[in-house]
C-alpha cells in the first residue's frame, strides 16, 4: 500500500514539476519533451495543493535564474516530495496527449484540395500561354519566369547564368531548382525553346513550396499555442486545430494572390518556405539548424536580414534575463551575447558565407555580387509603383537628365556643383540680397535667389537623388528596431509587423513584395484577439475592403495613365499626380491596417516589462516567481 501511495505521489504533477526543475537541462540544448509541455499545461490549469501561489500564463519568458530552494518553497511543504529519478516521470495517457497531431486528416484534406486547385491553374496557364486569349497578347506566366528559365538553360549548357541573361538578378540556387527540368528534356528544348514539361517542372517546384508554406504555418501556429497557452487565459480557444486550419486556408492556401503568384512562376514561395522553416526551427529550439536556414534566406534575398534584431532580442529573452533592468550597467549586460546567440550566429555566418563564396567562385565573381546583391541596394524605380516615393524620384530623374544635357554642351559646368569653392558664402550673399530686396520691395532680388537655388538643384540632381533615397530608409530602420523591441516575445507577429512595415515604407513596392508579409500572416493572426464587441466577419471584411479597395483605386489610376494616355501635357501631368495620390492613399491604408492589427494583439498571455502580475516562467529545468514593475 505504501508503495502504491509513493508511486502515485511521484507521478503527480507537483512532484514531476519539482523533478524537472531540479534537473540538469540547459536552454542551449533546446530539448523540451512533450511530457514536460503536457505537464506544464496541466499544472497551469489547477492550483497547487497547499499553496497560495498560482501559475500564471507566461511560458514564453524562459528564465533559468531560479534556485532550487525557491522551487521547493513554490511547491510547498506538503507531503509530496520530488522524485529522485527522472525515469519515473511518466504521465497518464490523458495527460500525455497533446492537442495537436502531426498527421491531421483535416490538414491533409485542405492541402489536397489546394493542390488540385493549383493544378487546375497550372493547366490553364499552359493553355493561356499557347492561345493568348482574347487579344493574342495576354500571357498568364510572369515575365520573371522567363528570366529563371533562361538562367536554368544556361546553367545546364555550362554557360555563365549572369552573362547569358543580364537581367537575372537572383541567387544561382533559383536557376539550379529549375535546371533538372531542362536537363531531363534537353533533347526537346534545343531548337524549339523551352518544352512545356520543362516549364511545368519549375512551376511545380514553386507550387510544392507554396503548399509547404501552408504546412509550416500550421506547425508554427500549433507550436506557439503550446508555448503560450494557459488555462487561465480566457482568450485561448478551445479548439486551436480548427483555428489554425481556418487561418492557413483563408490566409494562404485559398488566397487568390498567393495561389496565382506561384502558378505564374514567381519564386517568392521558395523564399517564404525558408523563412517559415527558420521561424519554426527557432520556436522548437533547434537554433543551429535555424541559423543555417537563416543564412540560406539571406543568401536567396537580402531582405530577411531585417529579422536579425528581433532574433537577437528573442534569444536574449529566452536566456531569462530581463530586458529592462534598473541600472544602466545591468541594462548593457543583458544585451551581451550568450551561448545561444553564438550558436545561431555562427551557423548563419557559416551557411551564408559558404553559399556566397561558392557562388562567387563558380558564377562570375564580382558580376555575381553586383547582380544578386549590390543591384538591389542601389535600385531606383522611377516608374509608377505602390510606393509614393516613385514620383519624387521620377522628378529628380528629370533634373538629372537636364544635367546630362548641360554636361554634353559644356565642359565647365562641373565647377557649378554643390561642392563648389565658396558656395556657402555665395548662398549667404544671395540670402542677404533677397532680404534687402524684400525690405525695400524689390521682388527681382528675391527672384534671383529662387533661380539660383533651382539651378543648384538641377546641377546637383544626382546628389539630391541619393540623399532622398538615404532618408527614405530611416523610417524603415526605426520601425524595424521598434517592433523588434516591442514584439520580439511574439516572434511570428514580430516578423510579420517588421516585414509589413518594411514593404510599406520601402521606396519600391510591387505586388511581388506583398508575398513577403502574406506568408507570415496566418501565424501572426493567431497572436491576435478581437475586442469583445467586434465581430470576426465584420473585422475581416473591413480590413479586406480597405486593403483591396486602395489597390483597386491605384490600379484604375495606373490603367488610365498607361493604356488611356491623356492627349494633352496638362492632362498627362495630372495623370501622374493621380497615380501618386493613389500611392499615398495606399500607404496611409497600410499604416492604418498595421496599427489596427497591433492593437488587437494578445497581451495578457505574454509577460512584459509593463506587466504587474506574479509570473512563473519555464526554461527547461528552471522556474522563476517574480514581480515586474
Amino acid at each position: 500500500m505504501d508503495s502504491d501511495v509513493s508511486s502515485m505521489e511521484s507521478s503527480s504533477p507537483r512532484a514531476m514539476l519539482t523533478e524537472e526543475l531540479t534537473g540538469t537541462g540547459d536552454f542551449d540544448d533546446m530539448h523540451f519533451t512533450e511530457d514536460v509541455q503536457a505537464l506544464y499545461t496541466s499544472c497551469c490549469s489547477e492550483s497547487l495543493t497547499g499553496n497560495s501561489v498560482k501559475l500564471r500564463a507566461t511560458t514564453h519568458e524562459l528564465d533559468p535564474e531560479f534556485r532550487h530552494s525557491e522551487a521547493q518553497q513554490l511547491i510547498g511543504d506538503g507531503d509530496v516530495q520530488p522524485s529522485s529519478s527522472s525515469s519515473q516521470m511518466n504521465l497518464r495517457p490523458e495527460e500525455n496527449r497533446l492537442p495537436f497531431q502531426t498527421g491531421n486528416p483535416a490538414l491533409m484534406f485542405i492541402l489536397s484540395i489546394a493542390l488540385v486547385f493549383r493544378i487546375m491553374l497550372l493547366v490553364f496557364s499552359v493553355w493561356q500561354d499557347e492561345t493568348r486569349w482574347p487579344d493574342g497578347q495576354l500571357r498568364f506566366t510572369d515575365v520573371d519566369y522567363d528570366v529563371f528559365t533562361d538562367a536554368a538553360k544556361a546553367l545546364v549548357s555550362g554557360e555563365d547564368v549572369y552573362h547569358a541573361r543580364p537581367t537575372y538578378r537572383y541567387s544561382p540556387l533559383i536557376a539550379a531548382l529549375l535546371a533538372p527540368g531542362h536537363w531531363l528534356f534537353s533533347s526537346s528544348t534545343n531548337n524549339d525553346g523551352c518544352h512545356t514539361l520543362a516549364k511545368v517542372w519549375g512551376k511545380s517546384v514553386f507550387i510544392i513550396s507554396d503548399l509547404l508554406c501552408a504546412w509550416l504555418q500550421y506547425q508554427i501556429i500549433t507550436v506557439e499555442y503550446k508555448i503560450h497557452n494557459s488555462a487561465l487565459d480566457s482568450s485561448t480557444t478551445s479548439d486551436p486545430n480548427r483555428v489554425a486550419l481556418h487561418l492557413i486556408a483563408f490566409g494562404w492556401l485559398f488566397n487568390p494572390i498567393t495561389a496565382v503568384v506561384s502558378v505564374r512562376g514567381n519564386a517568392e514561395a521558395v523564399l517564404g518556405m525558408c523563412v517559415l522553416g527558420c521561424l519554426w526551427l527557432m520556436l522548437t529550439r533547434r537554433l543551429f539548424t535555424a541559423g543555417l536556414l537563416f543564412g540560406l534566406c539571406v543568401h536567396l534575398k537580402l531582405y530577411p536580414v531585417i529579422y536579425a534584431p528581433a532574433v537577437y532580442l528573442w534569444l536574449t529573452s529566452q536566456s531569462g534575463q530581463p530586458l529592462r533592468p534598473q541600472s544602466f550597467r545591468a541594462h548593457l549586460s543583458t544585451l551581451l551575447p550568450s551561448k545561444a546567440h553564438f550558436r545561431f550566429g555562427l551557423a548563419t555566418l557559416f551557411s551564408l558565407g559558404s553559399l556566397t563564396t561558392a557562388s562567387y567562385v563558380w558564377f562570375g565573381g564580382w558580376r555575381f555580387l553586383q547582380q544578386a546583391y549590390l543591384y538591389h541596394l542601389t535600385r531606383l524605380d522611377i516608374k509608377h509603383n505602390f510606393a509614393p516615393h516613385f514620383y519624387p524620384l521620377y522628378l529628380l530623374s528629370g533634373l538629372r537628365w537636364q544635367v546630362d544635357q548641360l554636361f554634353a554642351m559644356t565642359d565647365d559646368i562641373g565647377s557649378w556643383t554643390l561642392f563648389q569653392s565658396g558656395l556657402m558664402g555665395k548662398l549667404f550673399d544671395r540670402l542677404r540680397t533677397s532680404m534687402i530686396g524684400f525690405a525695400i520691395g524689390d521682388t527681382s532680388k528675391s527672384a534671383g535667389l529662387s533661380e539660383w537655388l533651382r539651378s543648384q538643384a538641377i546641377l546637383n540632381a544626382r546628389l539630391l537623388e541619393r540623399l532622398f533615397s538615404t532618408f527614405a530608409l530611416l523610417p524603415s530602420l526605426v520601425l524595424i528596431l521598434a517592433f523588434a523591441w516591442k514584439l520580439h516575445r511574439q516572434l511570428s507577429l514580430c516578423w510579420f509587423a517588421i516585414t509589413y512595415a518594411f514593404v510599406t515604407f520601402n521606396k519600391v513596392c510591387t505586388s511581388q513584395y506583398f508575398l513577403w508579409s502574406l506568408v507570415l500572416l496566418p501565424p501572426a493572426l493567431a497572436n491576435l484577439r478581437l475586442p469583445a464587441k467586434k465581430n470576426v466577419c465584420v473585422a475581416v471584411s473591413e480590413n479586406l475592403f480597405v486593403w483591396y479597395g486602395a489597390q483597386l483605386l491605384w490600379l484604375a489610376a495606373a490603367y488610365a495613365l498607361e493604356l488611356r494616355t491623356p492627349s494633352s501635357t496638362w492632362m498627362a501631368r495630372y495623370g501622374w499626380l493621380l497615380v501618386w495620390s493613389a500611392s499615398g492613399l495606399f500607404f496611409i491604408c497600410n499604416v492604418w491596417l498595421l496599427r489596427r492589427l497591433l492593437r488587437w494583439r494578445k497581451t495578457n498571455a505574454y509577460s512584459s516589462a509593463e506587466s504587474t502580475s506574479d509570473t512563473i516562467t519555464l526554461s527547461g529545468d528552471t522556474v522563476e516567481d517574480k514581480k515586474t514593475q
